[in-house]
């Protein structure tokens, strides 16, 4: 070249003054920036302890990149086994965080409202990372986000394929060493001293640690460069390779894709903004998980489903994956296997865990998606409030002689007709909590925990924190389940950067979508929309099941979830739903 990257800045900077707040600038500032970092990258044989490296991790509000977002990001930089410099911040996602994310990262909606918005954070963010070599645990999904992320916002994504831990760990360890390749495992199995805990910064520097540990393994394989570490990907076959002609007259658009063999059974279902892309990239070497690929091996042919936006393409990935139970799909394949708690209609009522659906005005918690936390919540209850737990039906004897459970304390013993009206009040402040009218459960649970604590007792009091989240995510499961389920119409209108989505919603299922350019067209669509929508019938909490055709009804409650996340689906569900008339 005739002058390095530095030297073209500088002459950039004199001729366009950077002002304040001057976007174009600084995003010509990277591309600079972009030129320098792959002279640098030029260098591949550099010894692995003068190499540069990011590990980085995020947290998003969801698993798509297309349609969820970055909730927080961690970065470290290390040389030389040395760290030299750290990354965190919260991100503002612009939509509320799911429950279930809230609990498994700790990550609430309120501590992220005066965060700064990815785009205010990537500037500073992508120049932390420049001249480096990525590195992430599954880096699929946070270089997903990450680019997806800059892409939007102007910025040119120009880094090398990011080093992944999970590969690395794959050829450094044998099956016998760790049980799977999660990041907890491997963080156990390498003692870090930073144990990951779902929080970026937490568990980038725990990816820093066994990130240094597989090298060091590596290093005992003859991989002492930069290009014997990015040439360790498995090769990928001839016979997988020519495949991809099978994407050449896959439509550029949003949807669902199925990979099928020969017999057109369904192997695979996936979604994606841009159809021809995404098939196109399993026939690469980015494609490294095993069942994918075993799946991928035997397609004969790939068919897609067109939708109108992003929201429609991810429900109806959820139906086909209902339907057809695709043996490579690992998510969402079995989602009846749920279970619901609630108390028995008998005259002296138990707490009960069953599969079958409760009524919609039914104190209830749930779904479970494992039953073993339902017994662990509902053991807890029972002791707490000294429930019954007996199979036997005591409605015709009232002076029960009394059991073991009893006699320790542990139940009140209804059986004794002294007792009953007393039980039957302890019965009623459950349902109370279960329908979110009352804390008593929650009080009880902290008050508890926090003698725990006292007492030094800190495994005790961390598994009752973790019964108190189990308890307030199935309560709020529930309430959000029963209130969507009741609106029989509903539609939702978002506004993207360049497009109005719409969704209509009947009783939680979404019967039809669209998207249009001007804003002058929302009527006139809506009300079209409306004429050829689905047709459904309701289901009391379930949502809506479809009039004709396959009943998807294991995929529902999943569905309805999905289409909380839409913002104004959001503020419905947060005011008065449990008021509207399910009519």
């Amino acid at each position: 070249m005739c002058c390095n990257a530095s030297e073209i800045l500088h002459q950039a900077i004199s001729v366009f003054p950077l002002s304040e707040g001057s976007e174009q600038i600084v995003r010509f500032w990277y591309y600079i920036r972009c030129v320098q970092q792959q002279i640098t990258f030029d260098e591949e044989s550099t010894p692995l302890h003068q190499v540069t490296f990011v590990v980085l991790d995020i947290e998003t509000t969801g698993g798509s990149a297309h349609a969820n977002a970055i909730t927080e990001i961690g970065a470290v930089k290390v040389r030389g086994g040395e760290v030299i410099g750290e990354f965190q911040t919260l991100v503002n996602p612009e939509t509320r965080i799911p429950i279930q994310i809230e609990v498994l990262t700790g990550i609430t909606t309120s501590m992220v409202v005066t965060a700064p918005k990815i785009q205010e954070v990537l500037p500073s963010f992508l120049e932390f990372l420049n001249g480096s070599i990525l590195v992430a645990h599954n880096a699929r999904f946070d270089i997903g986000f990450l680019k997806s992320a800059a892409i939007k916002h102007g910025y040119e994504w120009s880094f090398p394929r990011a080093l992944d831990t999970v590969h690395l760990a794959k050829v450094a360890l044998g099956r016998e060493e760790v049980r799977n390749r999660k990041l907890a495992t491997l963080a156990q199995r390498f003692g870090t001293k930073i144990q990951p805990n779902h929080r970026a910064l937490a568990d980038a520097q725990a990816t820093v640690e066994v990130f240094h540990a597989l090298l060091e393994r590596l290093g005992r394989l003859g991989v002492h460069a930069l290009t014997d570490l990015q040439q360790i990907a498995p090769k990928l076959p001839e016979q997988v390779r020519a495949k991809a002609k099978l994407a050449d007259a896959l439509p550029n658009k949003p949807g669902c894709y199925l990979f099928k063999d020969a017999q057109e059974t369904v192997l695979y279902v996936g979604v994606s903004q841009d159809l021809k892309t995404r098939v196109k990239s399993y026939f690469t070497k980015g494609e490294t998980r095993k069942y994918v690929r075993d799946a991928i091996a035997i397609t004969a042919s790939v068919s897609t489903v067109v939708c109108s936006t992003a929201m429609e393409a991810r429900v109806r990935e959820l139906r086909l994956i209902a339907k057809h139970r695709p043996a490579a799909n690992r998510v969402a394949r079995n989602p009846e296997k749920i279970w619901w708690m609630y108390f028995s209609l008998e005259k002296v009522p138990r707490l009960i865990i069953s599969k079958k659906v409760p009524e919609i005005n039914q104190p209830t918690l749930g779904p479970f998606t494992k039953k073993f936390v339902a017994e662990e919540l509902r053991d807890f209850i029972n002791n707490q409030f000294r429930l019954r737990d007996c199979l036997e039906s005591l409605s015709n004897r009232p002076n029960h002689p009394g059991c073991i459970r009893g006699e320790m304390n542990h139940c009140s013993m209804p059986c004794q007709q002294e007792t009953l009206v007393k039980y039957l009040a302890d019965v009623n402040a459950v349902q109370l909590a279960m329908l979110g009218e009352s804390n008593c459960v929650i009080e009880i649970a902290t008050d508890r925990m926090r003698q725990l604590s006292a007492l030094e007792r800190f495994e005790e009091a961390q598994k009752l924190k973790e019964l108190i989240q189990a308890f307030v995510r199935a309560s709020n499961r529930i309430s959000n389940l029963r209130k969507i389920s009741r609106i029989s119409e509903f539609t939702s209108i978002t506004k993207t950067e360049s497009d109005f989505e719409i969704h209509l919603i009947r009783y939680g299922r979404l019967v039809a979508a669209g998207k249009i350019k001007q804003e002058e067209q929302v009527f006139d669509v809506v009300s079209a929309l409306k004429l050829s929508a689905e047709q459904v019938e309701p289901r009391g909490l379930l949502p809506a099941r479809s009039v004709a055709g396959y009943d998807d009804a294991p995929a529902a409650i999943g569905e309805a979830e999905l289409l909380m996340q839409l913002q104004d689906i959001q503020a419905v569900l947060d005011s008065s739903a449990e008021l509207l008339p399910s009519s």
